[in-house]
């Protein structure tokens, strides 16, 4: 007999069989039969790994579900204690569309680098660079919470393997998506592509204007952050020098 203890969304089930195919006979004991209605889902005969997989899913969404209410309620007291009435018209749905723009802006945290760029992965005889230039970015500074934004441009040279070009831009948002000061954001990205691709190597200049510096404290408005990460051959002058005069034409 088979049996599995998980926890449902308001309480354990269990699955149970006394034969080897899974059938309308399982035994079914837990409240998820409401919680799957609710959500618009109908409960129907089902093997084990189905069942499994629709709980889970279940539960992750019930998690998200509560860290979303705890995201708007944080929101509507911050409105209290800055000194404004979060129930007036103009605010009375701002805690709702706060929440769900930080679940947007941190969305990095639910993402990996390097499935993003194992997605898409081809073998192919090329050994020159690739580059892919001015890759718009957004991220968080962690100091203050506040934006900070510009370009990254990236460059690599394929060692068997080149990966599709809209990858290492979906790699820039897996990073900077997240609470990030930029120096770590610069070598999180250098790091993954030579990890994941292996290549002869890799190189990153990152170009970013921080909020934190423009619209509080020293209040400069036309100074730009860049910084920039270099492995493999990269590390040799004559390359390097040409990927920073690549990035610099303006040419298509």
């Amino acid at each position: 007999m088979y049996k599995l203890l998980l926890g449902a969304l308001t309480g354990p089930f269990i699955l149970q069989r006394s034969n080897v195919r899974y059938a309308k006979q399982d035994i079914v004991q837990f409240s998820m039969v409401k919680q799957l209605k609710r959500i618009n889902l109908t409960p129907v005969p089902m093997n084990l790994n189905q069942w499994i997989i629709q709980i889970v899913t279940c539960q992750i969404n019930r998690v998200e579900e509560l860290k979303n209410q705890k995201l708007v309620e944080i929101y509507r007291d911050m409105l209290k204690m800055v000194g404004e009435d979060p129930g007036r018209e103009g605010l009375a749905k701002t805690p709702e569309r706060a929440a769900k723009a930080m679940e947007f802006f941190t969305q990095g945290y639910r993402l990996t680098g390097k499935e993003v760029l194992s997605s898409a992965l081809f073998k192919e005889e090329y050994s020159e660079m690739v580059l892919v230039k001015d890759i718009e970015l957004y991220s968080l500074c962690e100091h203050h919470m506040l934006p900070f934004f510009g370009k990254a441009h990236i460059a690599y040279i394929p060692n068997g393997y080149i990966v599709g070009l809209s990858k290492l831009a979906r790699l820039v948002d897996v990073f900077s998506r997240r609470l990030q000061v930029q120096e770590r954001l610069t070598h999180e990205i250098l790091n993954c592509i030579q990890e994941t691709l292996n290549p002869l190597g890799a190189a990153i200049v990152i170009e970013a204007r921080h909020m934190c510096m423009m619209m509080r404290g020293v209040q400069k408005q036309n100074s730009i952050t860049k910084t920039s990460a270099f492995t493999g051959i990269f590390r040799k002058v004559e390359t390097r020098n040409e990927f920073l005069n690549l990035i610099q034409s303006d040419s298509i």
